[in-house]
């Protein structure tokens, strides 16, 4: 406690958190560890407190259970469906589809522009299975750390996960954690006068002094269980509450030079001297490695395109893995949700037991030796080199996130701005009655009423003047 805040390296090495990740690595932490969906939650939990198991009577009884569900619930698996869809990316007679995923402004960690939107529409263009390549399109100077740092963990996710190629495509400006975002991308294009680079940490905390508090006519008293005030904005960092808060920038610039060194395959001090800050134009970029070509939009979109068609195959493969896995899992979750099993180490045993009843070793019950081919109808596998990506001829592009149709968008504004108007009339009534009655006559009314009559719903869209 009295030499925090720590990084995440540190803490590792305290044993104060397990380990070091993203969001994204959850899934395969995680797995179907006996997840009760929401849908399931009040019957389940109703089962609990009246002591209620549904008991197997034997495990052919609870395989012949598990594959009637299974089979039952796969037509309305979603992730069935695109398991349907996979071999439209291997149609040679079809255009290649480059999705377009936006980072403009400053990179936040919310709002419809955060890192998380960014992250999840990264994934979804991932999911695609008709998706070939992903073109991430910039036009910011940079923003939050841990946000940037989201971004360029699912650009890494989306081309180590399902092997699709990310392209950056730089518009007015790319730099800071802009950059940051886009340095492990398979490719980065910019424009002569794109703004780029910046490699480096600012970081500012204010220090409310006593000639401030002062002049509002206050004061401050603070209490600490531990000697160690580093939070504080009363107080000017000195000492070794300084050091700590220099340490922690120092480490987040060396992770700053050390992923634009690895997504570059630049040395460590030629991204040194390329650092510290600095501006380039993106002609200089393109001298000084941290860009690969200069070129706009289109261009971007072409070489996706291309990329993304020479790895056809491979990412059919991933994406039908993935979904395989997918849809077995869900089962997976359906059968521990029912109670059919306590755990997936139970229900692979279930699984893989045989017919006598005798407990067989735990196996996986998702296959990992999927193989996909592209075959001709004479034995010959056809050939992907022939393809030459034109954005006017045989690309086709899809933005990321996908809107709403435009009836279910309208339908879903009108009832925001219903129950907006509502609330806020609701509100208004409330206060102009509690600013009419004295103390007395509100306590009176408090104490008369209901209890289940004083639940009030709260609306972001309310603004109180």
């Amino acid at each position: 406690m009295e030499v925090g805040p720590l990084d995440a390296t540190r803490a590792v090495e305290l044993g104060l958190i397990s380990s070091q990740g993203y969001a994204l690595d959850i899934e395969s932490i995680v797995g179907p560890r006996k997840p009760v969906g929401f849908y399931s939650y009040g019957d389940r939990r109703r089962q609990e407190l009246s002591d209620e198991r549904v008991e197997v009577k034997s495990q052919q009884i609870f395989r012949n259970i598990f594959q009637h569900s299974a089979i039952k619930s796969l037509k309305n698996d979603s992730g069935m469906r695109k398991l349907t869809q996979i071999p439209d990316l291997l149609n040679p007679t079809l255009p290649v589809t480059v999705g377009v995923v936006y980072l403009l402004g400053t990179i936040e960690r919310l709002g419809a522009q955060g890192s998380h939107a960014i992250a999840a529409a990264l994934k979804q263009a991932a999911l695609d299975p008709h998706v070939a390549a992903i073109v991430l399109r910039i036009d910011s100077g940079g923003g939050d750390v841990v946000a940037s740092d989201t971004i360029a963990a699912a650009v890494d996710y989306v081309q180590t996960k399902f092997g699709k190629p990310v392209v950056a495509s730089y518009g007015n400006i790319s730099a800071s954690g802009a950059y940051y975002s886009s340095t492990s991308c398979n490719r980065i294009f910019a424009s002569p006068g794109t703004i780029t680079g910046s490699i480096g940490v600012a970081s500012m905390r204010p220090v409310f002094t006593q000639k401030l508090l002062d002049f509002v006519g206050t004061n401050v008293e603070e209490l600490y269980t531990v000697d160690n005030p580093c939070n504080s904005v009363f107080r000017d960092p000195e000492g070794a509450v300084l050091e700590r808060y220099q340490r922690n920038i120092d480490k987040i610039y060396d992770d700053f030079t050390l992923r634009v060194a690895k997504g570059r395959g630049l040395t460590p001090e030629h991204t040194e001297s390329v650092a510290k800050g600095q501006i380039f134009t993106g002609q200089q970029a393109l001298a000084n490695g941290l860009v690969d070509e200069i070129g706009g939009f289109t261009r971007a979109v072409e070489h996706a395109a291309q990329l993304g068609h020479e790895s056809r195959v491979l990412i059919a493969n991933n994406l039908f893995r993935y979904y395989v896995q997918r849809v077995a899992q869900m089962q997976g979750h359906r059968a521990i949700s029912a109670g059919q099993a306590a755990s997936v180490i139970e229900l692979e045993k279930m699984l893989s037991a045989d017919k006598t009843g005798d407990e067989a070793k735990p196996k996986d019950f998702v296959p990992k030796d999927v193989q996909v081919e592209i075959v001709g109808k004479g034995g010959d596998k056809f050939s992907l080199k022939n393809y030459k990506a034109d954005i006017l001829k045989n690309i086709k592009i899809k933005e990321f996130p996908e809107t709403e149709s435009p009836a279910r968008n309208m339908v879903s504004k009108l009832f925001q701005t219903f129950v907006a108007t509502t609330l806020s009339e609701s509100l208004k009534q409330e206060i102009n009655q509690l600013l009419s009655m004295d103390e007395r006559s509100v306590l009176a009314s408090n104490l008369n009423q209901p209890q289940h009559n004083q639940t009030r719903v709260e609306s972001d869209n309310v603004k109180f003047k």
